[in-house]
């Protein structure tokens, strides 16, 4: 049983904020996404040396969101903006925020007074060596990605099969692309092998028994993939930041996301994060 659980908390005001974990897009707070955030991030630390990052005001879209509209950044002024990201750590059943919380690393940044003009995007960071946790992930060691013309199309393809094989119901390649991922995320929370397993394949038989199921086709023109990881990873993202593969909308119009990062290791892609 995991003993510690890491989270990241994290705030937004005034501003649009991504906030990172060693170069791995977590969360993104605003004015459309609300002030605040706090989730279990263990699965994103590495050991040894962490960074946390905060993007503050990135650009239009994921894979513009270092570089700002166009591929040039803007100044703007921001008087009273702020935006926020601490590494916390909890003991094993703490509640967050609670009196256990131990912050180990933080990362802020304020917007100045008046109408001073600031550069954006704007990356703030904090580093905390943490030492030994779990282990070296694939990722770290996954192939370094140029997002090319070839390795789209892989990226493509692999989203293509994964689409048609969830929209019949079937989770199998599903499971079988992201069984690094799956296998690491038990390690990260020291769950049993398999559960994660088991549980994805009780929701889609349950899922694609009814009669609103189905996969949203993908729209290849919408794809706006970027590197993340050290460029180690591709988020599989469309333009309007949300993941490309999706289902269809349930009865209360929920749209169930499939978010990965996808990685190139031993010869293949697989879904890493």
């Amino acid at each position: 049983m995991t003993t510690a659980f890491y989270v990241l908390e994290c705030m937004a005001d005034g501003c649009v904020a991504e906030f990172y974990l060693n170069d791995v897009p977590v969360v993104g707070r605003g004015p459309d996404l609300g002030k605040q955030y706090a989730g279990q991030s263990n699965q994103y630390l590495v050991d040894g040396l962490n960074e946390i990052s905060i993007l503050v005001n990135p650009g239009p879209t994921p894979s513009k969101a270092i570089h700002g509209p166009g591929g040039r950044r803007i100044r703007a002024a921001a008087p009273g903006a702020k935006a926020s990201a601490s590494l916390c750590r909890y003991p094993f059943g703490a509640t967050v925020g609670g009196p256990s919380r131990e912050e180990l690393a933080r990362a802020e940044w304020f917007g100045p007074a008046g109408d001073a003009p600031v550069v954006f995007p704007l990356v703030v960071t904090a580093r905390k060596d943490l030492g030994k946790l779990a282990g070296r992930w694939e990722w770290e060691s996954s192939e370094r990605i140029a997002l090319d013309a070839e390795s789209r199309a892989g990226i493509g393809m692999l989203l293509s099969e994964l689409r048609t094989s969830l929209d019949a119901g079937d989770p199998e390649p599903f499971i079988e692309a992201g069984r690094t991922r799956l296998a690491e995320l038990a390690l990260a929370y020291g769950q049993p092998p398999g559960k994660k397993e088991r549980i994805i394949r009780k929701a889609m038989d349950d899922d694609s028994s009814q009669p609103w199921w189905g996969m949203q086709d993908l729209d290849p023109k919408q794809f706006d993939f970027r590197l993340c990881g050290r460029n180690r990873l591709v988020e599989a993202l469309n333009a309007d930041w949300n993941p490309c593969l999706r289902e269809k909308p349930d009865p209360s119009s929920g749209v169930g996301l499939y978010g990965m990062m996808i990685g190139r290791s031993g010869g293949r892609w697989k879904i890493l994060r």
